[in-house]
């Protein structure tokens, strides 16, 4: 009898832990919904100079939007003139946007990527959760 208790134990166990997804996939698929949302509307010209190709998630949740630099002979000068802003404007949209709220709940790391026409990266922007909660 207890080696029959032992092993129900066991298989209630593996089942429950079958039935639990762990909070990382369960973020990664939702995250990746969002991605996925957000390239059907792409590529996307943002205005004269940016156009906003996609965005991905990696396996460890990294939330990345690339972008392509337009319409410029110095592309890095533009995209460094324009970083500070960027920081700003980031930071007030994570704070105001209610859709934006699994990024701060869930301490997800949030990528820019600016592209050359050539394809060339120009800068990445990497924004932490405590830079924009």
């Amino acid at each position: 009898m207890r080696k029959t208790a032992h092993i129900l134990l066991i298989i209630l166990s593996l089942l429950s832990l079958l039935q639990c997804k762990p909070k990382g996939k369960a973020l990664n698929k939702q995250l990746n919904r969002m991605a996925l949302e957000v390239n059907e509307s792409a590529p996307l010209m943002l205005n004269s100079f940016i156009r906003l190709e996609g965005a991905s998630v990696s396996s460890d949740n990294v939330f990345q939007y690339r972008y392509t630099v337009l319409n410029t002979d110095n592309p890095d000068s533009m995209v460094q003139s324009g970083l500070p802003l960027l920081r700003e404007t980031i930071r007030n949209e994570y704070k105001s946007k209610p859709q934006l709220r699994i990024f701060k709940d869930n301490n997800v790391v949030v990528e820019y990527m600016f592209m050359s026409e050539e394809n060339r990266v120009i800068h990445s922007l990497r924004m932490n959760p405590e830079e924009y909660k």
